[in-house]
């Protein structure tokens, strides 16, 4: 017999269709920007843990990508995961919250994002990330206290990380998931931990979550002065009010080696020990 299934966030049973990307994105896409196909990239073959991928290995098929890559019309992405009561109560009000925000960097208008809309925007994403591993494969669900957390703080675990990105634009989305194992730089000590990044763009916006696993200690991450151009941070708070779009803007191309290679150096903080 098969089990029921229960709420991933908290716990009743009776599941009902969530909407993992909102229909009302597809609907912004095809008015704004004349259209709504999503590309679906997976890496080919999935790299085992530890690898870094060429930039060979994203150059040919779709835009800019080798590997399991396929365009699917419109954005819908539906799970059977979650409740009544969290659909059409709290995760309507984070949908809510966070769609003006999302509209204006979609349609490429300039958006201040004050902290509390930085929150709303980052839990936004969070919340997608999280919902996405239920759906895609290789299987990997999210740790059920950052689903808890999520739900009970309105708020990102505080082992994500949120940035936003700007693409030139145009009638498409997409939605691309990664997992890998990794080490902190210079600390042979510390043994490896994996982290899942997602990546999604919808229109001009991109968002990217990084969210570790099993990580030994909390963590720093340090961007690039040359990657800095290309995002803005919104998770954790920078400590003041941010502003999109970023300096730099990505195209197809950069786009995939963004997603698959925007990678901060990660580092533990000296004198922690577990």
């Amino acid at each position: 017999m098969q089990a029921t299934r229960v709420c991933v966030f908290c716990g009743r049973t009776g599941v009902t269709r969530e909407h993992v990307i909102p229909s009302w994105l597809g609907t912004l896409l095809r008015d704004h920007h004349g259209g709504d196909f999503m590309w679906h990239v997976l890496p080919d073959p999935v790299p085992p843990p530890g690898t870094i991928l060429p930039p060979e290995a994203f150059e040919g098929s779709g835009p800019g990508v080798q590997g399991r890559i396929w365009r699917a019309k419109g954005t819908d992405i539906v799970t059977r995961r979650v409740c009544d009561a969290c659909n059409f109560g709290w995760l309507n009000d984070l949908e809510g919250a966070a769609r003006p925000y999302i509209t204006s960097m979609v349609e490429g208008r300039k958006t201040r994002l004050p902290p509390a809309a930085q929150t709303i925007v980052a839990a936004w994403a969070a919340k997608t990330a999280l919902m996405l591993r239920f759906v895609r494969q290789p299987f990997h669900p999210p740790n059920s206290s950052d689903l808890r957390h999520l739900r009970n703080e309105r708020k990102p675990p505080s082992s994500a990380t949120v940035w936003l990105a700007w693409h030139e634009g145009g009638a498409q989305a997409w939605c691309q998931l990664l997992r890998q194992q990794l080490r902190p730089v210079r600390q042979p000590a510390v043994q490896s931990f994996w982290a899942e990044w997602a990546t999604l763009m919808f229109g001009c916006l991109v968002l990217q979550i990084l969210q570790f696993e099993t990580a030994p200690g909390p963590l720093m991450l340090n961007v690039s002065q040359k990657d800095r151009s290309f995002v803005v941070r919104i998770w954790p708070l920078p400590g003041s009010g941010a502003y999109w779009p970023p300096l730099r803007c990505l195209d197809d191309q950069t786009l995939a080696t963004f997603a698959s290679f925007f990678r901060p150096e990660v580092t533990i903080p000296a004198g922690f020990s577990r």
